[in-house]
């Protein structure tokens, strides 16, 4: 079927192009985590996968028990140990609220940058619906609306989050379902359905049919490529 025509010139380009994509997708949602820690002042580092940060705060907190340690470690009250107290309290809340933003911070890159590759693609629609082919930029759209694969990927493979428990199930969106108050699967399965929504809509509306099976084909290869050259063999060389 003429649907089904695998075109090797642009199934080696859009391979390459989802190479290239995984990479970037996976620092550039890293640095979704790394530029909010950034925000609130905090020091990070960024590996090929993760991040980290710290948190001057502990300093902060180290010194004001220092200082008030003979009042804190009493057995009877005091002013000194119920501002202490209360300190602690606030400054519990507070790290807890900055942990989740910065949480938030790469599967908001993440789902933006796909978003605005869709719209991209949405708003060039009709233009798009009467064409056969796609041009370069037009596909660069395609290939942002893709970062939203990340959140059906991450939900859906190995195992459906929804089968697995919470112990199993782990990354930024388990700790933003729990801080939302839904089920350990909750933020995942929502973002899931979005992405997969997106997407599909993408593959089989904004692709031109003859192009879509060399598309679906280079998408696969090129995704799965991108993930083990990264994962396993450039990223922990490069950025350990």
């Amino acid at each position: 079927m003429k649907s089904q025509t695998l075109y090797p010139r642009l199934f080696a380009l859009l391979t390459i192009s989802f190479v290239l994509c995984t990479i970037a997708g996976t620092v550039t949602h890293e640095l979704g985590h790394v530029a909010v820690a950034k925000y609130f002042g905090y020091e990070t580092e960024l590996h090929y996968a993760s991040m980290n940060y710290d948190t001057p705060i502990h300093e902060e907190f180290r010194k004001r028990y220092e200082r008030d340690r003979e009042y804190i470690e009493a057995d009877e009250g005091s002013p000194q140990k119920q501002a202490f107290i209360e300190y602690r309290e606030q400054l519990g809340k507070q790290l807890e609220d900055r942990g989740i933003l910065v949480t938030l911070g790469g599967p908001l890159q993440t789902m933006l940058t796909g978003t605005a590759g869709f719209l991209i693609l949405w708003f060039r629609r009709k233009k798009i619906f009467a064409k056969k082919s796609l041009n370069a930029g037009e596909w660069l759209a395609v290939l942002l609306a893709f970062f939203w694969s990340r959140q059906v990927f991450n939900f859906m493979v190995p195992i459906p989050a929804i089968f697995q428990t919470a112990g199993d199930y782990y990354g930024d969106e388990p700790q933003l379902s729990h801080y939302m108050g839904l089920p350990h699967w909750g933020f995942g399965l929502i973002t899931c359905v979005v992405g997969a929504a997106l997407l599909l809509w993408v593959t089989f509306r904004a692709i031109p049919k003859k192009q879509r099976f060399t598309f679906i084909l280079s998408g696969l290869a090129g995704s799965t490529l991108g993930w083990y050259i990264w994962m396993h063999w450039m990223g922990p060389q490069l950025m350990p």
